[in-house]
C-alpha cells in the first residue's frame, strides 16, 4: 500500500497529482487523501541541440532528478525532444527504483508535461557537436572539437598572437623530413586541403581524391603521415586506422573526423587472406571521400531509411604495394612513390619527440581560416576556372585536373596563411610547391594511361590468341560447337565478333603477364566493366532492358556458356588510339 497523506504541503499541482518537496503523489481522492507516486523531483534545465551537419541539429531535453535514497546525488538524463511525451516509460526502464509498482501513468505524465511548461521560461539552450571540424550554428562558423568517445583526449590548443611566426616557422620545418623534395611538398599540400574543403565546398561541389603513399618496408610512410594526421588528438594511438579494420569502423572514422587529415595504413593485396578486405575496404574509403558522403543505416528494421553522412578530410592511405581498383577509383587517388631515401628519419625525430609543434601549427591554420575562409569561399569559383583552363592543356583525365586545381589553391591559401603570420617565404618554395604538384599529377596521370587494366588485358589478349595449343580460337561458331575442349572461343563470320569464354581469356592474360615479370593485380569485374562501358564488348547496360550489368553474353549453341564478346573493330581503334 502506497504511504498517504492528506497534509501534503505543495509546491506546485495539477487536476490529477501534487507534487512536494516529499514527492509526487496523486490529487486528494474522495476521502481527502494523497497517494505517493514517487519520491523523486524531477525538472528540466535545458534543451540541447547536438549539431550533425550545417543546418541539421537533434534536440533533447535534459532532465535532472533526485532522490531521497541517492544520498543527496542528482543524476541527469536526457530525452529526445520528439520522445518527451514517452519520458515516463523512459524514466520507469532507467530508474525503477523511483515509482512504485501501481503508479498512476496518468498523473505522472500531467506532472512532466507541467513540469515542462513550469522549466520553459528559464530554460538554459545548451549546444554540442557530434563530429569535429566546421560547423556553422547560427550564422558563427567555428572549428568544433566534437563530442562522444572518438573526441575524448582531443584538444584544440588557443595559440598567442605574438607567437604566430615562431609556430608557422616551426611547423613549416616539417618539409625537412622529405628534405624539401617533391614527395613531401605535395603531402603537406594535401594535408591543408583537409581543413579547407569546407570553405570550398560551401562555394561548389568538389570532388576530393585519396593520397597514396607507396614505400616498402623500412621507408617511413607511415611514421611520417601519422604525424600529420588527427594532430589534435592528444591518444596517437588514434592516428591510424588499419585499411583491415571492420567497414563499420572506418565509416565512424571518415564521419565523425572531419576537416582534418586521416591515415589508414597498411594497404594491401599480396596476403589472401587480407587481400580482399584491403581492396574493398580501399574502395570504401575512395568512393566516400570523392563523394563526400557515406550511407549509413538508421534502422535494421527498414533498410529503405538511410541517412547519409558527410564525409569531409584529407585521407592519406599508405602500402607497400600498386592500388588494384576499378579504374573509377583509381582516377580519384594521388600516389606519391617513395624508397628509403625520401624521407629523414632524424628530422622526423623533432616532430614524434614535440607533437605540440604540429598541433600549435594546425590551430593556428584553423584560427587563420576562421578568419578569412570566407574569402576562399568568394574567390574558389575564379580560381577553379583559371587554374582548370591552365592545367587541362596538360592533363586530359577530368579527375587529374580537377585534382592538381585543389592542389593549387591548396598552395594559394598557404601563401595567404604565411602572410597572416608575418612569414615571407622564399620563391624558390613557392616554386617547388608549383613543381610538386606537376610531377606528382603528370606521374598519376601517365602511370594511368599505362596502367588501365582493360588496356592491358587487350593487349595481352591480342598477343596470345590463337598462338598456342591451348588459345586456339575457331573460325565459326559451328566449328567450335562440339569441339569446345579444344577453343577457347570462336569468331563470328560477318560482324567480326571475337567470342572467348571469360576464365579462360582471364588465365590467359594473366600467365602473360607473369611470363614478362610484370604484375597483374586487376579485378575480373573492373575490366569487364571497362570493356562494355567504352563500348569494346557486347552486352547490357543497367537500365537497358536488363536490372544490373550483364556483361558477358549466352553462347546460341553448344553447352551455351555465357562468354565475353568483344568487337573488334572498336577493340582495334581503341588500342590505336591509346598509342597515340
Amino acid at each position: 500500500m502506497n504511504t498517504s497523506t492528506a497534509t501534503t504541503p505543495h509546491l506546485f499541482q495539477g487536476t490529477t497529482y501534487v507534487a512536494s518537496d516529499k514527492g509526487l503523489y496523486t490529487a486528494a481522492d474522495k476521502k481527502g487523501e494523497n497517494q505517493l507516486i514517487s519520491t523523486a523531483t524531477i525538472q528540466v534545465l535545458a534543451i540541447k541541440e547536438l549539431w550533425v551537419d550545417d543546418g541539421t541539429h537533434k534536440d533533447s531535453y535534459v532532465l535532472e532528478i533526485s532522490c531521497p535514497d541517492w544520498d543527496e546525488e542528482v543524476k541527469i538524463m536526457e530525452i529526445p525532444v520528439e520522445k518527451y511525451k514517452q519520458a515516463y516509460p523512459i524514466l520507469r526502464k532507467n530508474f525503477p527504483g523511483i515509482f512504485f509498482t501501481d503508479a498512476n501513468a496518468t498523473a505522472v505524465e500531467a506532472y512532466l508535461t507541467d513540469t515542462f511548461n513550469k522549466s520553459r521560461a528559464h530554460m538554459e539552450r545548451r549546444i554540442d557537436v557530434e563530429p569535429s571540424g566546421w560547423m556553422e550554428i547560427n550564422g558563427v562558423i567555428s572549428y568544433w572539437k566534437g563530442s562522444g568517445e572518438h573526441c575524448a583526449s582531443m584538444d584544440i590548443p588557443a595559440v598567442a598572437t605574438m607567437r604566430y611566426n615562431e609556430i608557422f616557422q616551426s611547423g613549416l620545418r616539417f618539409l625537412s623530413v622529405g628534405k624539401n623534395q617533391w614527395q613531401v611538398c605535395l603531402l603537406w599540400l594535401y594535408v591543408h586541403l583537409g581543413y579547407i574543403l569546407y570553405w570550398i565546398r560551401r562555394a561548389s561541389a568538389v570532388s576530393m581524391f585519396v593520397l597514396y603513399v607507396k614505400g616498402r618496408t623500412g621507408s617511413l610512410k607511415t611514421s611520417v603521415v601519422r604525424e600529420l594526421s588527427n594532430v589534435f588528438d592528444h591518444d596517437r594511438g588514434h592516428a591510424t586506422t588499419r585499411m583491415t579494420s571492420t567497414r563499420a569502423s572506418i565509416a565512424t572514422v571518415l564521419s565523425n573526423l572531419r576537416d582534418t587529415c586521416i591515415c589508414v595504413d597498411d594497404y594491401s593485396n599480396s596476403n589472401m587472406r587480407d587481400s580482399r578486405s584491403s581492396e574493398d575496404n580501399a574502395e570504401f574509403v575512395i568512393r566516400s571521400v570523392g563523394d563526400g558522403i557515406l550511407p549509413e543505416k538508421m534502422n535494421i528494421r527498414d533498410f529503405s531509411k538511410a541517412v547519409r553522412k558527410t564525409v569531409r578530410s584529407a585521407v592519406v592511405m599508405t602500402g607497400e604495394e600498386k592500388l588494384s581498383l576499378g579504374a573509377s577509383s583509381m582516377l580519384r587517388v594521388i600516389e606519391i612513390p617513395i624508397d628509403e631515401h625520401t624521407f629523414s628519419g632524424e628530422a622526423l625525430r623533432i616532430f614524434q619527440e614535440d607533437s605540440e609543434i604540429l598541433r600549435c601549427y594546425f590551430a593556428l591554420f584553423v584560427q587563420y581560416l576562421t578568419e578569412h575562409g570566407h574569402e576562399i569561399t568568394a574567390a574558389y569559383g575564379q580560381l577553379q576556372n583559371d587554374y582548370r583552363e591552365s592545367y587541362a592543356r596538360l592533363y586530359r583525365d577530368k579527375r587529374y585536373i580537377d585534382a592538381a586545381v585543389l592542389l593549387r589553391i591548396a598552395k594559394d591559401v598557404l601563401s595567404g596563411f604565411s602572410a597572416f603570420c608575418g612569414v615571407t617565404l622564399p620563391e624558390n618554395l613557392w616554386q617547388q610547391f608549383d613543381d610538386s604538384i606537376r610531377i606528382g599529377v603528370t606521374h598519376n596521370s601517365q602511370e594511368a594511361r599505362c596502367q588501365k587494366p582493360e588496356l592491358r588485358f587487350l593487349i595481352a589478349l591480342v598477343e596470345v590468341v590463337d598462338m598456342s595449343q591451348n588459345s586456339k580460337v575457331a573460325d565459326s561458331e559451328d566449328c567450335y560447337v562440339g569441339n569446345e575442349d579444344n577453343f577457347i572461343g570462336f569468331r563470328e563470320a560477318g560482324n567480326d565478333l571475337l567470342w572467348v569464354r571469360w576464365d579462360c581469356a582471364f588465365n590467359l592474360v594473366h600467365a602473360y603477364y607473369q611470363r614478362i615479370g610484370e604484375p597483374w593485380m586487376s579485378k575480373e569485374a573492373t575490366i569487364k566493366e571497362q570493356l562494355l562501358h567504352l563500348g569494346l564488348s557486347k552486352g547490357k547496360l543497367k537500365g537497358e532492358g536488363s536490372t544490373g550489368n550483364e556483361y558477358l553474353i549466352r553462347a546460341k549453341k553448344g553447352k551455351r556458356q555465357r562468354m565475353l564478346v568483344l568487337r573488334m573493330n572498336a577493340v582495334q581503334k581503341y588500342m590505336e588510339e591509346q598509342e597515340l
